[in-house]
């Protein structure tokens, strides 16, 4: 959803200014205060409020991955774009509510130990399309979900 892309990119501004160590502690909460209550460029129900389905805690990873995978310049090698996807479960904190950081740490984690080459071969193919990209790790990787998605309903 366009509400995602604004608060990552509020976020990817905020720690660009400000850095690594001031602001990933408290990066949801920035981006939620920014994004929804000051600017209202973001929908509060993207926020996530309530405990998630495993599909969904694999739906946000994907997305995450989707989001991670787009933000690398083209020119990047397959190195630094394989440690970018693989560095997606450390970052959890930066894009997602804190009551959901601990079950979707223990998914993403999980999800790497069981499909770590296939996430990375998968990201780096599927990298412009965040819903055949999101349905292939979640649908055909991991069997997660058993429901497509479309770019709608992202």
């Amino acid at each position: 959803m366009l509400g995602d892309r604004r608060s990552d990119f509020v976020g990817n501004f905020l720690h660009s200014v400000l850095g690594p160590s001031l602001i990933r502690p408290h990066m949801y909460h920035v981006k939620e205060k920014l994004c929804v209550n000051d600017l209202h460029v973001c929908e509060d129900s993207n926020l996530e409020s309530k405990p998630l389905s495993k599909c969904n805690r694999c739906r946000a990873i994907a997305r995450d991955i989707w989001l991670v995978v787009n933000r690398l310049k083209p020119t990047s090698s397959s190195l630094d774009r394989s440690a970018a996807v693989g560095g997606v479960c450390g970052e959890l904190n930066m894009r997602h509510n804190p009551n959901t950081i601990p079950s979707l740490t223990a998914t993403c984690d999980e999800f790497f130990d069981e499909h770590d080459d296939q996430i990375i071969k998968t990201s780096l193919a599927y990298y412009k399309e965040e819903a055949a990209l999101v349905n292939a790790l979640c649908n055909q990787i991991s069997s997660h979900c058993n429901k497509r998605i479309s770019e709608k309903e992202l």
